[in-house]
């Protein structure tokens, strides 16, 4: 697999200009660099749109305080972000926000979520069809667990770049946490169909990885479908050849939810061996620790459940927040 910095420099690429690149399918379309300069200064005003969310997911699946189901690897994120659409809208196009984006990103990275957003407001306003910006604020408003908000700025990111994937992929996220479970399995299916027959393999099981969980383990009963879960859970996992802990702790879910707790049992067992050998393999201690307490506790807790053949209903609350 490419290093991260390989990833990224072969998927994106980007420069205030209007001149755009060959884009090739699964890939985003972004402007061409100019200079050797302008990569140097423009990867770290823009590059964060790209690296934040591949961040995000990658935490998600490795150490915190969650497994809702949504993060397998992150070439999903570098790779396969976009599907090819005609659009005419980029992350930006003027160099004014990418300064203010650049600017946005440094208080992100020190979690200083408010001057963030004033940054990503100023970039908003001094060019409103550029995508980058609203993505980004989309991250500071999941992290506040603002997710109304968070929800509008990535519906403006899916209108201003209709293939953009992992804002889907989020924007799912985001209407799980609001109830919004259709709206969520909408998103779910469309992923899944537009993936099904591409090259994006390991999109395709994301989507389906979350939709069986929300099949499984939705606290509305009008949503769940064990059976259907069930077949997109041994799907995600085949696509993944069973690697990692958060396609086999959905697949043990689906089948609790059809009553199956032998294999439950036996597949949530797996999931926590794996869930360990992922957490021992974080190099950050805090990180780590909390992967330990948090994450492989409610795996535990989940088996009991399956002992006591009862099935698994999510919550916003056990599962905890989306970002560290």
């Amino acid at each position: 697999m490419a290093s991260l910095k390989e990833a990224i420099s072969g998927s994106i690429s980007c420069s205030p200009t209007k001149r755009t690149s060959k884009a090739r399918p699964g890939l985003v379309k972004l402007p061409l660099l100019e200079s050797s300069a302008h990569k140097a200064r423009n990867f770290r005003a823009v590059g964060f749109v790209i690296f934040c969310p591949c961040r995000f997911c990658i935490w998600k699946y490795n150490s915190a305080r969650l497994k809702t189901k949504y993060v397998l690897i992150v070439m999903v994120v570098l790779a396969g972000s976009s599907v090819h659409v005609h659009s005419f809208s980029n992350v930006f196009s003027n160099a004014t926000t990418g300064k203010f984006i650049g600017q946005g990103n440094e208080y992100l990275k020190k979690h200083d979520y408010e001057k963030a957003r004033q940054f990503y407001d100023a970039a908003i306003a001094q060019e409103p069809t550029a995508w980058g910006p609203y993505m980004n604020r989309a991250l500071v408003f999941i992290h506040q667990q603002k997710w109304d908000l968070a929800l509008q700025d990535l519906n403006n990111v899916i209108r201003l770049k209709p293939g953009h994937l992992i804002a889907a992929l989020m924007r799912g996220q985001v209407n799980t946490r609001l109830g919004n479970y259709g709206r969520a399995l909408a998103d779910y299916d469309r992923l899944a169909n537009i993936t099904a027959s591409s090259s994006l393999t390991m999109t395709s099981a994301w989507a389906l990885n979350a939709r069986a969980w929300i099949r499984a383990t939705c606290p509305d009963v009008s949503f769940r479908n064990g059976k259907q879960a069930l077949a997109d859970a041994k799907a995600a996992c085949a696509s993944t050849a069973c690697r990692y802990a958060g396609c086999t702790d959905t697949l043990a879910a689906a089948y609790a939810e059809v009553g199956d707790f032998d294999s439950a049992i036996r597949f949530q067992q797996h999931a926590i061996t794996q869930a360990q050998q992922e957490a021992s393999a974080i190099k950050d201690a805090e990180r780590r620790r909390s992967a330990y307490e948090k994450d492989i506790a409610l795996y535990q807790r989940r088996l009991a459940g399956y002992e006591r053949h009862q099935p698994w209903r999510s919550s916003p609350r056990l599962e905890g927040p989306i970002l560290d």
